[in-house]
């Protein structure tokens, strides 16, 4: 395994995305937030990491790179979705438990117009406070370094 990650966040035409790079730039991990299309769907959550990578935080770093961008565009009481928690993996003593409910996520209730299709919701400020530690995300200012520049200011390299 690599020691040199980097994150990268994208905005493509149908989604938002940040993406996990090793040091030869493959990718190893993605977290995407589907955009808002039409009524009949609401934004919708997904994240994958490599086997070899789980289970060391990334999946955090994902998800608070994507909380710093999107910081303004999407409302703070904005609900995301997603379809089905397919997340449910052993801890070590065995008991299955779900990534999403980690985060906070909770069923959709009866009511939400998004109900059917969608079995677990969380607002958008809920899930930046879980990866953030409960602290408010920052909008993100740029800031004039006398030290090297970096390439682009939506790169982020984790050792």
């Amino acid at each position: 395994m690599t020691s040199k990650i980097t994150v990268e966040y994208k905005e493509e035409p149908f989604y938002y995305k940040t993406i996990l790079l090793n040091d030869i730039g493959e990718e190893i991990g993605e977290f995407r937030l589907n955009k808002i299309l039409n009524d009949k769907h609401p934004h919708d959550l997904e994240i994958s990491i490599e086997d070899d990578y789980r289970g060391k935080g990334l999946s955090k770093l994902l998800i608070k790179e994507m909380c710093k961008n999107l910081k303004g565009i999407i409302a703070e009481d904005t609900f995301l979705y997603i379809d089905t928690d397919a997340s449910w993996e052993p801890d070590s003593s065995g008991k299955l438990k779900s990534y999403w409910n980690y985060l906070g996520m909770k069923n959709t209730p009866d009511g939400d117009a998004y109900k059917e299709g969608y079995e677990k919701r969380i607002k958008f400020s809920d899930l930046c406070k879980k990866v953030s530690g409960g602290k408010k995300i920052k909008k993100r200012k740029s800031k004039k370094r006398k030290s090297k520049k970096r390439k682009s200011k939506k790169r982020k390299i984790y050792n």
